[in-house]
């Protein structure tokens, strides 16, 4: 018994500088718990290193795109909405393009709800130049005979 505990112990402390786990850092997380167990998770980004020099740096890593998520979407009976905003996040242009609709208007609204951009378009795409507005996270609404098809959460970086 007491040689078992000696081993654990020397493995414990010699063993320490081997052993190393995966670190991450974590955006949001979630547990269940059940009467059959409990379930753990986490979404983040993989820890990463920069390896800097005189004249470059190296990224590595895994490194986790951003991607063009709709918030809402909804279909009326005869009319299928084919929709997409890019590039997400974007700097200083996005592109807008709508199918199987001849004319529709597009709302880009901030995370307070004021209207910023509000423009009636007759044709399927339409670069909306975001260049002069701040950083920020915006809604883009897509929007056919006064009600919305569809809504872009748009990145502006």
């Amino acid at each position: 018994m007491r040689t078992g505990i000696i081993i654990s112990m020397l493995i414990l402390f010699f063993g320490s500088d081997v052993l190393k786990a995966q670190e991450s850092i974590n955006s949001s997380g979630h547990e269940a718990i059940g009467t059959e167990g409990t379930v753990s998770s986490s979404m983040g980004q993989v820890m990463y290193t920069v390896v800097s020099g005189t004249n470059a740096s190296i990224e590595q890593g895994i490194q986790q795109p951003f991607v063009s998520s709709v918030v809402s979407g909804f279909e009326y009976s005869g009319i299928k909405v084919k929709s997409t905003a890019y590039p997400n996040p974007t700097s200083n242009e996005l592109k807008l393009e709508v199918d199987n609709m001849k004319s529709y208007d597009y709302q880009l609204v901030d995370v307070k709800g004021n209207i910023i951009q509000n423009q009636h378009v007759d044709k399927p795409s339409v670069v909306i130049n975001m260049a002069d507005l701040p950083e920020a996270i915006y809604l883009l609404k897509v929007i056919s005979s006064g009600r919305v098809v569809k809504t872009f959460k748009i990145i502006k970086n």
